[in-house]
């Protein structure tokens, strides 16, 4: 199912469908570049664009066997709550994580949207979690990162910056400031296939690898932890 969110002139387009907000835009055009098939010059079919939440984690599955990011994207949410601004959506556990339960909401005001993951572990066994959103910003040919331009063209493979709570990015005709104090990791990654880059907010990078040098979260039986994120 499709949800349209509003405040003033945003406007944010969510889908049921693997969790997915699918744009976020204003008065300007794209702030998250809409999602999509893309045509790679192999003549594969890439699905780029948009936001979602990984989960339990964030890259490869590791030892785990979970697939790239988990299984979040992949599944089919339903709607606990919603208004006209935001809904709230949620999920059953699977496979070593039935017990793992996730509400994922988005909410959008006049100068901001926040995205919130909530996981709680309704199990007796302690749960590893490395969760993390990965939005698609629409950049065009300019892209600004806490002061430092960024030259695309020269970008290769997937960076993970220092610990920060808060990113400043500037793209052609906006200035956004990126706020995750339960995620303050940032892997910066794109494969250039469209006008997007991708900041994305992580608990610890990829922290199912297991040479990893960062932990994993761990949730405990009875307990909830949330993770925020927002674009303002």
């Amino acid at each position: 199912m499709i949800i349209e969110l509003r405040s003033d002139d945003k406007k944010a387009i969510v889908d049921t469908k693997g969790g997915y907000l699918t744009n976020y835009s204003d008065e300007l055009g794209d702030i998250i570049y809409p999602k999509r098939s893309i045509t790679t010059s192999a003549g594969e079919q890439k699905t780029r664009g948009g936001c979602h939440a990984c989960m339990p984690n964030f890259g490869p599955g590791g030892e785990s066997g979970l697939d790239q990011h988990g299984y979040a994207r992949l599944s089919d949410w339903n709607i606990a709550d919603s208004g006209d601004n935001h809904v709230t959506l949620s999920l059953a556990g699977q496979g070593s994580y039935t017990a793992m339960s996730a509400t994922l909401r988005y909410e959008i005001s006049e100068h901001s949207l926040t995205m919130e993951l909530a996981l709680t572990n309704g199990g007796e066994h302690v749960l590893e979690v490395g969760p993390a959103f990965h939005p698609y910003f629409a950049t065009g040919d300019h892209l600004v990162i806490d002061g430092e331009p960024f030259d695309m063209a020269a970008y290769g493979t997937m960076m993970l910056s220092d610990k920060t709570p808060e990113k400043v990015v500037n793209t052609a005709g906006r200035t956004l400031v990126l706020k995750s104090p339960d995620m303050p990791y940032w892997a910066q990654w794109s494969d250039r296939l469209a006008g997007y880059f991708c900041i994305e907010p992580t608990y610890g990078g990829y922290t199912f690898v297991t040479d990893n040098h960062r932990r994993t979260d761990m949730l405990q039986p009875g307990d909830t932890k949330t993770y925020t994120f927002t674009i303002a």
